[in-house]
C-alpha cells in the first residue's frame, strides 16, 4: 500500500488521510500528477473489472505493481486513457543485480518517454535533474544530498521506497535509454508492505504470552 507520494517540494498522502489535492493549486501538482501517470504506464499490474449486480475491481500483478496502480486509482485517473497515450513499446523487467525497472513509451508530437522506478539509490544514480513544479533544475550534489536524506527518513520509519524518473529520448531501445544516464528524478513512492503470515502469527503469539 502507497502511503506517500514525495516530490521535490511536497508530499502528497495517500489512502485514509488522502491531501485532498482539489484545495491546491495546479501549480504544487505538476509533479505529482506526472508521478501517478507514469506510475500507470510504467507498472505491469492490471485493472480486471467484474459486472453484475456489484461491480468489483481487481488488480493484479506484483506486490509494488499492484501497489503503485491502487494509488494511481485513488485519484479517479484514468489508467486506460494515459496507457493509450503513453503507448509501450519496450520494457526492461526489473532484477535482483540492477534493482529497477524502465518501459519505454511512444507519445504523440513528443519525444519517446522512459521510465525508470525501483531502488533509490540506483534510480538516483541515473538523475542529472530533477522535476520541480515551474521546471526541472539540475540535480547538483545539494539536491542529490536532499533527496537521500528524504528516503533515507521514510526507510527509518519502516517504509520501503520506491524512486521514479524519466527522461525524453529518440530512441526505440529501452536498454540504450537507460544507458543515456539523462533521467529526471520525479518521486518517492512510499509503501507499507503488509506483514507475512508467519510474522504476522509470531506478533500474535507474542501477545498472548503477555508481550508487547
Amino acid at each position: 500500500q502507497v502511503t506517500e507520494v514525495i516530490t521535490a517540494e511536497n508530499t502528497f498522502l495517500i489512502g485514509a488521510h488522502q491531501t485532498n489535492i482539489r484545495t491546491l493549486g495546479k501549480e504544487k501538482l505538476k509533479s505529482y500528477l506526472f508521478a501517478l501517470d507514469a506510475a500507470a504506464v510504467g507498472s505491469d499490474a492490471s485493472v480486471m473489472e467484474k459486472t453484475g449486480k456489484n461491480v468489483k475491481r481487481k488488480i493484479e500483478g506484483n506486490l509494488t505493481d499492484r501497489a503503485l496502480l491502487e494509488a494511481v486509482l485513488t485519484t479517479s485517473a484514468s489508467v486506460e486513457n494515459v496507457r493509450k497515450r503513453w503507448k509501450r513499446i519496450d520494457a526492461l523487467p526489473i532484477d535482483s543485480l540492477r534493482k529497477y525497472s524502465a518501459t519505454l513509451h511512444v507519445r504523440e508530437k513528443e519525444k519517446n518517454l522512459c521510465i525508470i522506478k525501483g531502488a533509490p539509490e540506483k534510480i538516483l544514480a541515473l538523475c542529472t535533474r530533477q522535476m520541480k513544479e515551474d521546471a526541472s533544475e539540475r540535480l547538483d550534489a545539494s539536491a542529490y544530498e536532499k533527496l537521500t536524506k528524504k528516503f533515507s527518513g521514510i526507510g527509518r520509519q519502516g517504509l520501503r521506497v520506491i524512486a521514479l524518473a524519466y527522461a525524453d529520448t529518440e530512441t526505440t531501445d529501452v536498454q540504450k535509454a537507460v544507458t543515456e544516464k539523462n533521467f529526471t528524478f520525479v518521486a518517492f513512492f512510499a509503501l507499507k508492505d503488509p506483514l507475512r503470515r508467519e510474522v504476522r502469527n509470531s506478533i500474535q503469539e507474542c501477545h498472548r504470552a503477555g508481550i508487547r
